[in-house]
């Protein structure tokens, strides 16, 4: 197998279902899904980890020099089938930075139903919260959220920015209701077509050449009829998609992360 096809995961391009659980992934995962296909080492081994509690994982190290930002990201498990990704609060923009204050009765992460992944690192708790799909990321700057009821205080920043705001939502609602909302951080008709970029990628790493890759998508007997016809636009929606993975796993890979990408 060669290094491209090891570097991309292309052994599951052929299996669309390997690819389902993506089209309701957020920006954060979608960051990580890119940058991953250029560095190998960092899908090799996963940070050691405990149990604080029930629903809470603790992990111990995390991170990569080679990706800027991360703190953690762990392959799939669960229902939800895609990856546990934290980036750093200063990278991605739909991280909520909150300080934990303790409090006699407050927000409990313990008595969440919830699972979550917890990093502590340069001063700082990184806090993820899935629920299926959906994710609440947290950076606590101050305090703990592992040690039992807290009162949050949410510290407006200069140059305050929206995804900020729906996270503030997103943590009302588990606090309401103990559940997260999907759709939150990824407008839904962006991640089909990511998936599908990622998946041409997968393709064309393995070898596959355009047409091909095309079949994939829409079938041999439509490629067969529109190839070759007139229009050449099967063709130049396979090369746009191969050239924007391109782009988006050697060097673009943290605008993902920027909040304007996605407006």
């Amino acid at each position: 197998m060669s290094k491209a096809v090891r570097l991309s995961g292309a052994s599951s391009w052929a299996n669309e279902k390997a690819y389902v659980a993506l089209t309701q992934a957020d920006r954060a995962t979608f960051a990580w899904e890119f940058a991953r296909r250029q560095f190998v080492r960092q899908t090799a081994t996963a940070p050691a980890s405990s149990l604080l509690s029930d629903n809470i994982t603790l992990l111990r190290g995390g991170g990569n020099p080679a990706l800027p930002g991360l703190c953690f990201a762990l392959p799939p498990s669960g229902s939800a089938m895609i990856a546990t990704v934290q980036w750093s609060w200063q990278y991605d923009a739909s991280v909520l930075p909150i300080v934990a204050l303790t409090a006699v009765d407050g927000f409990d992460l313990r008595a969440l139903a919830l699972p979550v992944t917890l990093l502590r690192q340069g001063g700082v708790e990184h806090v993820l919260i899935a629920d299926g799909t959906a994710r609440l990321r947290l950076a606590v700057l101050e305090g703990t959220l592992s040690r039992g009821p807290v009162r949050l205080r949410y510290p407006l920043p200069v140059g305050h920015r929206h995804p900020h705001l729906l996270a503030l939502r997103q943590l009302m609602m588990l606090r309401e209701t103990g559940r997260l909302m999907s759709g939150f951080c990824l407008p839904g008709r962006r991640a089909p077509r990511w998936t599908m970029v990622l998946r041409a990628w997968d393709a064309h790493c393995a070898g596959l050449s355009q047409r091909d890759i095309a079949c994939l998508f829409w079938g041999h007997e439509r490629v067969d009829a529109d190839w070759n016809g007139r229009s050449d636009y099967l063709r130049m929606r396979v090369y746009r998609m191969v050239r924007t993975a391109r782009y988006l796993v050697h060097d673009g890979w943290p605008r993902l992360l920027q909040w304007s990408v996605w407006q």
